[in-house]
């Protein structure tokens, strides 16, 4: 390569060797057995900083720009490979550990064998801080050198070994790093991420039916496959787990595996034979749905629980923590219909089924309102506050739990269950509570103020909400806040928006979240004017690489009425960014008719990148319409008669 470029590879560096013509040569050699797809380089020019883990180099490649910013993003690894080292038994195995920024990077992330390639989105500044982190991303790449690359699955069904570790270990790393509330909060989010994709596609975490291996890498295998390993935590208990793993991680390392390689280790450290939690939970779709009802029995001094699993297919088998007060009880679930008693020497004032939320699973729990605000606020474990959020957030016109969510959303001593409380505010859309949002917005962790700014949404032609958020747009250092607080402006009050937005079109922000959001006021606000406007910024050269996709966007919302939006979208299907094309096809997907399909499969031969977004698009262009059924079902109802009509001749 040009002498002006570094080329970094897998490995060891062999040699560095300069050359006449203005080149030099780098050689790279691997000296573990590796699996093809980890083999990577990149060519580019990088400034290289330098760190180390014991006697093992640990580079990071940025941009010059980037250099000042390296170790806010990275500046955790080394603590991470000990961290990883301990609980998995094997020190980092590897020669090396770089990690490296790719622009326009197809993912977050990709665990080459000694060279991660992170996208450069995972470098920022104190002002996208708390908003973004990098230890998520650079702990689950780190944490796949052993899981993914020292041991790799031997096919895809069995991806989750790779992802469902990997993200495990991240979660396990910022909890020990942060604190509990932190790590059961990034667990909560992986329920969710995990519902969100069964929603989609209900199937089972080892699955060998799919149409592309694209298709597997979705919340099934990577935040199911670590809700996974901690339920197998909770199962087997802390000890045992870990003497497990170390053992897996042992006996097959630089080897491929399967999920049966896993049960077997646990088998062999532990004793206990786990086919009924591998059955339910890895090889069957779907999860437990509980319905649950208590009271108490004076006579007996005891609570009584009914338990129903209300899921279609077996029963799950899994042990419950169930909270009455201050103590918690362990109790196993494994029929359609159970009904437990636990000793209570009085009438309790909190009972908590599936307590810390430990067992991944939907419940239907009948209490009293004045329960879940007791759970609310009384419950010690983040995740009981949060649930009882959840279904506070549906007792919309109660002015009671607009107050106890509002209580939360100042004092909770948690940021997580403070942003949780706002959101769940918001959702009751009342218009009573803006002095007291603006005024608990001061001190709050910039999370929860974003929340906020949303929740001011509500609050349209509101003149004090108005001034408020312009005084954030015009003052605040956090992008993202900025972002936020113009889209709710916008919201509330749209004449005031139009005056910022020029400016705001000015600003560089981290991934250009403040420019994406001014460019969203010209589809909020619709008139030709605007949607010009549009037309302009998503033209190669409009506006910057980061924002021109949300361009697209915006226009989608003109694209019923101005149908030739849609020709736009089909001429952007050649354009040179991958970000921009890829909005271009999801919009075609849900605007397109069938004579573009010939244009989407165009694309996918020269981007197969976006196969799996250019297959979505399709499904949606020849998925029959409503009048297409109804349709269909005069023309059954029709023939029907006529068979009828025939059967009676016959007859």
């Amino acid at each position: 390569v040009d002498q002006s470029f570094q080329a970094v590879s897998n490995g060891e560096l062999v040699s560095l060797k300069k050359n006449e013509n203005g080149t030099h040569t780098w050689h790279w050699r691997e000296n573990f057995p590796m699996v093809a797809y980890l083999i990577s380089f990149v060519v580019g020019e990088f400034e290289k900083v330098e760190d180390s883990y014991k006697d093992i180099p640990v580079n990071y490649w940025v941009y010059k720009e980037n250099k000042k910013e390296t170790m806010r993003s990275f500046g955790l690894t080394t603590d991470m490979m000990k961290v990883f080292g301990d609980l998995s038994g094997i020190e980092y195995p590897y020669e090396k550990y770089d990690q490296i920024i790719v622009d326009n990077f197809m993912f977050g992330g990709m665990e080459n064998i000694t060279l991660t390639h992170n996208t450069d989105r995972t470098m920022y500044d104190e002002f996208a801080a708390p908003d973004v982190s990098s230890e998520g991303l650079v702990a689950h790449e780190l944490a796949h050198q052993w899981y993914g690359d020292m041991i790799t699955t031997r096919n895809w069904e069995n991806i989750w070994l790779n992802e469902g570790f990997a993200t495990f270990l991240s979660r396990i790393y910022r909890h020990k790093k942060f604190g509990q509330d932190e790590g059961e909060y990034i667990r909560y989010g992986e329920m969710q991420s995990y519902f969100g994709s069964n929603k989609r596609w209900s199937r089972p975490t080892v699955c060998n039916k799919y149409y592309n291996p694209i298709d597997l890498f979705d919340g099934h295998v990577y935040a199911k496959g670590s809700l996974i390993l901690s339920m197998m935590k909770d199962v087997l208990g802390k000890d045992a787990f870990w003497k497990a793993v170390k053992h897996y991680t042992q006996e097959n390392q630089y080897k491929c595996v399967e999920t049966q390689d896993l049960k077997k280790s646990i088998e062999e450290v532990t004793g206990q034979n786990l086919d009924w939690f591998f059955k339910q939970w890895l090889y069957e779709a779907g999860f437990p749905k509980y319905d649950v009802k208590w009271n108490y029995l004076q006579r007996n001094r005891s609570v009584q629980l009914k338990i129903k699993q209300t899921q279609k297919g077996n029963p799950f088998k899994m042990p419950i923590k169930i909270r009455i007060d201050e103590k918690e009880h362990e109790v196993w679930v494994e029929e359609k219909d159970f009904i437990i008693e636990i000793p209570a020497l009085k009438r309790p004032e909190m009972v908590v089924f599936n307590s810390g939320s430990l067992v991944l699973s939907e419940l239907t729990f009948h209490k009293q309102i004045s329960e879940w605000i007791l759970q609310l606020e009384n419950s010690p474990h983040v995740l009981d506050r949060i649930s009882a959020i959840d279904v506070l957030k549906d007792k919309k016109g109660r002015r009671v739990v607009e107050l106890a969510l509002l209580k939360a959303a100042e004092s909770d001593s948690f940021w997580g269950v403070r942003r949780e409380a706002v959101y769940a505010l918001a959702a009751h859309k009342s218009k009573k509570y803006a002095k007291e949002l603006m005024s608990i917005s001061y001190g709050q962790d910039n999370r929860v103020r974003r929340a906020i700014w949303f929740a001011l949404r509500n609050y349209e032609k509101d003149e004090q909400v108005s001034t408020f958020l312009q005084e954030v747009i015009d003052t605040d250092k956090k992008y993202y806040s900025v972002s936020d607080a113009f889209k709710a402006l916008v919201i509330v009050d749209s004449s005031a928006a139009k005056i910022k937005v020029e400016d705001l079109l000015e600003i560089d922000s981290h991934t250009d979240v403040i420019r994406r959001s001014a460019i969203s006021y010209f589809g909020s606000v619709k008139n030709d004017r605007n949607y010009n406007r549009l037309k302009k910024l998503v033209s190669y050269g409009g506006t910057t690489w980061d924002a021109r996709p949300e361009a697209i966007n915006q226009l989608a919302k003109y694209a019923k009425e101005k149908t030739k939006t849609l020709d736009l979208f089909v001429e952007l299907l050649g354009d040179n960014t991958r970000s921009v094309r890829r909005n271009a096809v999801r919009q075609i997907g849900r605007f397109g008719s069938k004579n573009h399909l010939d244009a989407l499969d165009e694309l996918l031969v020269k981007d197969p990148i976006l196969e799996r977004d250019i297959r979505f698009a399709k499904k949606n262009i020849l998925k029959p319409s409503t009048e297409l059924k109804i349709d269909q079902g005069k023309e059954i109802e029709e023939l029907t008669k006529k068979l009828d009509n025939i059967r009676k001749l016959l007859n």
